[in-house]
């Protein structure tokens, strides 16, 4: 989706070599509602949305408020919401595996768990919902084009048969 000879493609490069930065394939924001992030019952489950996000095939670690000891900048302000980030190890530019494991985990974890609503989003995410967009528009437009192309060279031709053999 981008150009690998740009600027930004070289810096995001050079600090994945470099720094070892890796971007998650998907971030769960989980939403407690009106309870405290920090409330034991709270932070047990979403520990255990943890525990079964890293079972996920593909993915490789998890960071969250709760399993980082309590890092201030993965919580809201209000402290009704915290962050999961999930990543997994796969070889740059495979954007099936990366889109799949964003539908697997939006598709097993997004909505309301208990106490908890959780939303899904990044790449893997958003990767997976592209794909699937365009793949229905392209169904969309081939069924509407192939019968108007038929219908137009019936008129060019004069003949079912002279006009369904471009198609064919």
């Amino acid at each position: 989706y981008s150009d690998l000879g740009s600027e930004s493609a070289k810096a995001a490069t050079y600090l994945t070599e470099k720094f070892k930065v890796q971007e998650p394939v998907a971030i769960l924001v989980i939403d407690s509602g009106d309870l405290d992030i920090a409330d034991p019952e709270i932070a047990s489950a979403a520990q255990a949305i943890e525990n079964r996000v890293s079972t996920v095939t593909g993915v490789s670690r998890t960071i969250s408020y709760w399993s980082s000891g309590g890092v201030p900048s993965l919580k809201s302000n209000d402290s009704k919401a915290a962050f999961l980030f999930v990543y997994a190890d796969i070889k740059a530019n495979d954007f099936k595996t990366y889109g799949s494991i964003g539908a697997e985990i939006q598709e097993k974890f997004e909505g309301k768990k208990g106490l908890l609503t959780i939303y899904a989003s990044g790449g893997g995410v958003i990767t997976n919902s592209i794909n699937e967009k365009i793949g229905k528009d392209l169904k969309l437009a081939e069924s509407i084009a192939i019968p108007l192309t038929f219908v137009l060279l019936a008129f060019v031709f004069g003949a079912l048969v002279a006009s369904a053999m471009p198609l064919v």
